[in-house]
């Protein structure tokens, strides 16, 4: 089941990557997902939720980090999605999960 978002105070630039996201899932299977520069975490909730994918959700900033922490909590998706703290692709999480 997709977690249910409320789209109305969102950044439009978010409600048509969730569209996209919504057209992927119908298309795609995908097992593992890099959000990078997750934000709030909406995108690495809704990936979790629509593949039951694994998510590595980075940004750099510690407050998005904090937010999609508490997101992803908040929706039970704490054991699908890791979420780092990361200047780009410097985080060794990431590097352990890229090719």
């Amino acid at each position: 089941m997709a977690v249910e978002l409320d789209t109305e105070n969102l950044h439009p630039a978010t409600v048509l990557m969730i569209e996209a996201l919504h057209w992927l899932h119908e298309r795609y299977a995908a097992e593992n997902v890099l959000d990078m520069g997750c934000g709030g975490g909406v995108l690495s909730a809704l990936s979790a939720s629509i593949w039951d994918a694994r998510v590595l959700a980075a940004d750099i900033s510690p407050k998005a980090v904090e937010d999609t922490s508490m997101n992803i909590a908040s929706h039970g998706l704490d054991g699908r999605v890791t979420v780092v703290q990361s200047d780009g692709f410097l985080s060794p999480e990431i590097a352990a999960r890229t090719p």
